[in-house]
């Protein structure tokens, strides 16, 4: 009896776990199937967004469509009193007809009702008024009988958005309730209040007077005589302007920051308010406790904010014409030029920067963070130089006592910007909009793209803890493709105080140009946690440094700004040996001499050094080789002494005073003038004093 109860309960045990399982079973199995559903369509002609889009395909907004005649109209007014967005976009193309106004009307719900049918929606109307010169728009609601709801609590939950387009010289006149307003190419006066949304002015040319009450105001504009007025009383104001022909203008950004980029030559007296005391000016200016002028002095320009106030330079604007309705632009990078040298012995990628190679390539300047304010923390050491089939950089970030690099990524195109991590923003045309973006970290994980379109933040790429925000309608949307391979050849290699990469990056084939540029801008994600032997819950240390600065402190992580970029000019000949350097500035490694080193062997050391006997070298490249055995952590102190011992006679100065660099065919005439003279031989004598090695290898 007992074992038969026993058995029983076993029984009954296992009954409800094969239940149990069947339901999880089920479960699983339905997952399987929709999956299978779905690879069996596309396997049968369907693709997989024809599989989304048929089940639940909604039908498109009903609209209302007019034209009027442009014909002594010189101002549009619309007041929009319930949730809508409003675009107006200049006509100027020769395919659109310029001597029109098209207007649309698109209406949405945006809460169910059993009113808004198919037929209500289509009884909503446009209604218009043209008088003295004046078309004024507005929108109709049918009236019902019984109905539940008041026409103002019916306007409640419908959106009403507007499409305009028209001839760019007319002035436009707005009241919006919700919604954002977009302006493409208009030439007039520009007036917009706007309860709670945002504004984007798009190259618009006029005189301002915008505000909004809860919202963001950006966009790039050109001035006309008169006072303008920009203003928020809870946001931020991004605005570029784009000639540099000042004019009155008083920008409030109450609850926010305002960002001002201007002309290298525009002039203007300025006072500033900042309930923060936070400012940052790059054009030259004379200003004392808030007060002063930029450039020569001119128009008012007042800017008031909660926040940073920041006046910067706009870069996009080179040469431009006088004429305030002409828009068209030359964008370009800013002024920083960097001469590359060209290679005949490429570097093998292996992380290590070692190699003689690197002490003929050349250096970009120290980082800075993002408002360039200062010089960054923790310090970043980039080299380039480039042959015919790669550009060639080399990085040494630096990372300072107690503190180890964060790193979580290993697969391509994994979110290595998650990670401590190196970013390369490389254009090989600048002509075109398109660049390569790469970003590496301290394992070699490596996440690339193809940027295709620069536009707002993508917070897709925003560190952790970073509220997310949506960009609305107005704004470009930055675009890139990250299925596109840069077929880059990486490595990495972490050391005690810092890590380093080295990377090929391959160039299309190009015709010989002895102008050739390339754009670039190197940031650094430095993300650095104090070391687990000393705190078992550690910190990440967060810090953003640039090569260029992007002089944005609201997106400091964002780095894509085409025309912040430096340019590189890719020369035939290394870039510090000119005519004007005396033959002493360079000599023969005769011989190679270490003093106090007892720990690590010679042979070791020799290989870690980017020097050997027979190579000539310059006294900043010797600079450069004490800072590379300082960085290995093996020495506490690195002294170099050279002993010239003879004198070694030669027909000119060597372009390619290495042998690592191809010479310039071209420059022969040069070489020809130089007079004969002699190459100085010498000992070079390194003297260490050793010191613990720590989290490294010898």
């Amino acid at each position: 009896m007992l074992r038969f109860m026993i058995t029983s309960g076993y029984w009954q045990w296992l009954s409800c776990l094969v239940l149990f399982g069947l339901c999880v079973s089920v479960q699983s199995i339905d997952a399987e199937v929709e999956i299978g559903t779905e690879s069996s369509a596309i396997r049968s002609g369907q693709t997989k967004k024809e599989l989304t889009q048929v089940p639940f395909e909604t039908p498109p907004p009903p609209t209302t469509e007019n034209t009027f005649s442009y014909a002594d109209i010189f101002k549009i007014e619309l007041h929009l009193d319930m949730p809508g967005n409003i675009k107006i976009v200049a006509i100027d193309s020769n395919v659109e007809v310029k001597d029109t106004i098209s207007v649309k009307l698109e209406k949405r719900v945006l809460a169910e009702n059993p009113i808004f049918t198919k037929e209500y929606l289509e009884k909503v109307t446009l209604t218009t008024t043209q008088k003295d010169g004046v078309l004024q728009l507005n929108s109709q609601l049918p009236n019902q009988a019984n109905d539940e709801k008041s026409i103002a609590e019916l306007k409640k939950d419908l959106q009403l958005n507007y499409e305009i387009k028209t001839p760019p010289d007319v002035s436009i006149q707005l009241k919006v309730r919700v919604g954002d307003v977009y302006i493409h190419h208009l030439r007039g006066k520009i007036d917009i209040t706007n309860e709670l949304g945002n504004v984007h002015l798009d190259e618009t040319s006029g005189n301002y007077q915008v505000e909004t009450y809860s919202g963001r105001i950006h966009g790039q504009i050109l001035l006309t005589s008169g006072q303008n007025e920009i203003k928020t009383q809870k946001g931020s104001i991004d605005i570029s302007v784009l000639d540099d022909l000042p004019a009155p203008l008083d920008i409030t950004a109450s609850g926010g920051n305002i960002k001002l980029l201007l002309p290298i030559n525009y002039s203007a007296d300025v006072e500033l308010n900042s309930e923060k005391r936070q400012y940052l000016i790059n054009l030259p200016s004379d200003i004392e406790n808030n007060i002063g002028i930029i450039n020569d002095g001119g128009p008012l320009l007042r800017l008031n904010a909660t926040d940073a106030i920041s006046i910067l330079t706009n870069p996009r604007l080179r040469s431009k014409s006088n004429d305030v309705n002409q828009i068209d632009q030359e964008v370009s990078s800013s002024d920083v030029e960097l001469p590359i040298p060209l290679t005949s012995e490429p570097p093998t990628i292996d992380g290590d920067m070692s190699e003689s190679v690197w002490l003929y390539s050349n250096t970009l300047s120290a980082f800075q963070n993002p408002a360039g304010t200062e010089n960054a923390e923790n310090q970043t050491e980039v080299y380039v130089m480039y042959d015919a089939e790669n550009f060639y950089i080399g990085v040494r970030a630096f990372i300072q006592h107690s503190q180890i690099p964060r790193v979580s990524q290993t697969q391509l195109d994994s979110p290595i910007w998650e990670d401590e991590s190196i970013e390369i923003l490389l254009d090989m045309e600048p002509k075109t909009e398109a660049y390569s973006h790469l970003i590496i970290n301290p394992i070699g994980g490596v996440f690339d793209q193809m940027v295709t379109k620069i536009g707002f933040p993508n917070f897709r790429f925003a560190p952790s803890g970073v509220k997310r925000e949506k960009p609305d309608s107005s704004v470009v949307q930055f675009k890139a493709d990250s299925s596109w391979n840069s077929n880059a050849k990486v490595a990495t290699k972490i050391n005690a105080n810092y890590w380093s990469l080295e990377a090929a990056i391959p160039r299309k084939a190009k015709k010989k140009d002895r102008d050739e540029t390339w754009l670039l801008n190197v940031f650094r994600n430095s993300q650095l946690k104090k070391d687990v032997d000393n705190d078992m819950n550690p910190v990440v240390h967060r810090e953003y440094s640039y090569w260029l600065p992007m002089y944005d402190e609201e997106y400091p992580w964002w780095p894509h700004w085409k025309e912040g970029m430096g340019t590189l000019k890719l020369v035939k000949k290394y870039p510090l040996f000119t005519d004007s350097f005396d033959v002493s500035d360079y000599f023969i490694v005769n011989a190679i001499e270490i003093e106090g080193n007892k720990s690590i062997p010679y042979d070791v050391l020799l290989g870690r050094i980017p020097i050997a006997i027979g190579v000539t070298i310059t006294n900043e490249q010797l600079s450069r080789l004490i800072s590379h055995l300082e960085n290995l952590d093996w020495f506490e102190k690195v002294q170099l002494n050279t002993t010239v011992v003879e004198q070694e006679e030669t027909e000119s100065i060597p372009t390619n005073p290495s042998s690592t660099f191809a010479e310039d065919g071209n420059d022969t005439a040069t070489n020809d003038s130089l007079l004969k003279t002699g190459l100085l031989k010498a000992n070079v004598k390194i003297s260490v004093t050793e010191t613990k090695v720590q989290n490294a290898n010898k």
